[in-house]
């Protein structure tokens, strides 16, 4: 178990993945360090990369000494599909970078340094300008100011979202300019492709993580119809069928494959959602309670996505709760 967790840690850094949101790749955490983030990561790659492999490690140890290096490549290829899946824009820019700078460095536009077992540019990877090298690796921040400076970045990183050879001849145009109109001479390919893959993404409208108020807003409506029915309502078995409906849901949030940190910020939410509806005030936007909650857009969204998927098994039994009232 240890040996498999370095490895997926060293893979997740070699392909820019350790400091990423873990929602890239369809995880409901905020950051990896979240508890319950990374043990997610881990049973489904022990899964993918062993479990559904067992007969062809168990073939190849009939040949080989360990079967490490197997283990290795099929740690990259889980890491890959789910990328490639729920992070396609991400992974096609990052593709599309990676044989852009491959064709500077094979014109040797650029030296590499530290390039992966295959002799080919990886997000390790230091790229120095032959003519002008500088011993010293420009800062992220410097390299992103530079690439905004250059006009042909921005005629081509809406190309990217897809794989395209046209487009990575005419992104090695654009970083071959990094040096002579932005004043780059050193830099980590790793440092471009994220830079890269934020720009394309926030400008795409396929952007994996978008704000959904609608899904929201009709969830909010049926709860505040069902619960203002309920309030009024002033026997006590009702008011106990009442309560032991919301414990019923706080039980479930508690059930949700997610960590101790997501579960405690959904029982928040849903909280607000119900006091502002025992409160009789109006319902606020996706936006406006993720502001009240001082919590990020994408991070509530992806929250309500969870409670809403709980109660999409449940909607009988609210329903329920206000026609017994009615009785």
């Amino acid at each position: 178990m240890a040996f498999f967790a370095d490895a997926l840690c060293t893979r997740m850094r070699w392909r820019g993945l350790s400091k990423a949101p873990p929602e890239w790749i369809n995880y409901p955490f905020g950051d990896w360090k979240e508890s319950g983030a990374f043990d997610a990561l881990l049973v489904d790659g022990i899964d993918y990369a062993v479990v559904k492999r067992i007969s062809s490690l168990l073939s190849a140890l009939k040949k080989y000494d360990n079967v490490d290096p197997d283990v290795y490549k099929n740690i990259q290829s889980f890491l890959g599909e789910r990328q490639r899946k729920h992070d396609p824009i991400g992974y096609a820019v990052g593709k599309n970078a990676q044989d852009a700078v491959q064709q500077a460095v094979e014109q040797r536009v650029f030296t590499a340094q530290e390039l992966d077992n295959k002799g080919k540019v990886c997000n390790q990877t230091i790229l120095t300008f032959s003519a002008i090298g500088s011993p010293d690796v420009c800062d992220k921040d410097a390299l992103k100011s530079a690439l905004g400076k250059l006009k042909k970045w921005h005629e081509v990183r809406l190309k990217l979202g897809e794989m395209r050879k046209a487009a990575q001849a005419d992104l090695c145009k654009v970083v071959c300019q990094l040096a002579e109109k932005g004043g780059i001479t050193r830099f980590k390919f790793g440092d471009l492709a994220k830079i890269m893959k934020d720009e394309v993404r926030s400008a795409s409208p396929e952007h994996p993580v978008v704000e959904d108020d609608d899904g929201f807003n009709q969830f909010a409506q049926r709860l505040d119809k069902t619960f203002k029915t309920l309030k009024y309502d002033t026997t006590d078995k009702l008011w106990q069928i009442r309560e032991g409906f919301l414990k019923q849901i706080h039980d479930d949030i508690d059930k949700l494959n997610c960590g101790d940190q997501v579960h405690e910020r959904i029982h928040d939410e849903f909280q607000e959602i119900v006091e502002f509806i025992e409160a009789d005030e109006e319902l606020p936007s996706q936006a406006q309670l993720a502001k009240r909650l001082k919590i990020p857009k994408n991070t509530l969204n992806r929250d309500m996505k969870l409670l809403r998927q709980l109660f999409d098994n449940k909607w009988t039994m609210v329903d329920n709760l206000g026609k017994h009232s009615l009785i």
